[in-house]
């Protein structure tokens, strides 16, 4: 099952072809919503957790359900990895989901491929030698909606390069990365969303040109 991926201010949203565009957009929409707003409010490198806690309550403002599920699930948390892929995957165990996995890692390697959304992403995602990172893939769920997992990575470099992520195409393998990592789980039905939109996309009428952008598959 393939997938696209969007970057959307500081997240990457990857979206399985089986979920309606409309669902996509609203998708996108409310989460730059919620970035807009928490970052309103608080630093997202320096005041991590505070800004996720802004981030998620205005997610349900929208309509978004938490699934209770994911914020029980164990989670073993290292400091140090070798490169954001694998923290990234890491953040994921607790879910038994390979999509999702495979969401993330797509998305991955559409950045990799695509290296003026690399300078456009660590743009909005970085502070000096920190950066904050948000991995979001999603997948429909029936009856439930479309499910949504926000990846959340606070990532410090131990050396001053230009890209945390990537070294010219190659993810670094050379620099640990000392990362915290946050996450959480939602259900969205459209219906629920609808009330929102209107709201959601005049608060996101004087975004940069380069917000959103489609990442090259």
């Amino acid at each position: 099952m393939s997938s696209r991926a969007i970057i959307a201010g500081g997240s990457i949203v990857s979206f399985v072809d089986s979920i309606a565009d409309q669902d996509q957009s609203d998708i996108l929409n409310s989460i730059g919503y919620a970035q807009l707003m928490a970052d309103r409010y608080c630093d997202r490198v320096k005041q991590l957790a505070d800004w996720f806690e802004v981030f998620t309550n205005v997610l349900m403002d929208v309509g978004w359900e938490v699934d209770e599920e994911i914020m029980d699930a164990d989670v073993v948390v290292q400091g140090v990895y070798d490169s954001l892929e694998e923290a990234a995957l890491l953040n994921l165990q607790g879910l038994k989901h390979a999509s999702l996995k495979k969401g993330i890692r797509e998305s991955i390697e559409a950045l990799r491929l695509d290296s003026i959304a690399q300078q456009i992403f660590e743009g909005h995602s970085r502070s000096g030698d920190i950066a904050y990172y948000q991995f979001v893939p999603c997948e429909p769920r029936k009856a439930l909606g479309n499910y949504i997992y926000v990846s959340g990575l606070r990532v410090t470099s131990r050396v001053n390069v230009k890209n945390i992520l990537f070294n010219g195409r190659a993810l670094r393998k050379t620099d640990v990365l000392d990362t915290q990592l946050i996450w959480a789980g939602f259900y969205l039905k459209r219906e629920r969303y609808d009330s929102h939109r209107a709201n959601t996309l005049k608060e996101l009428g004087n975004v940069r040109d380069d917000f959103f952008r489609t990442l090259k598959r």
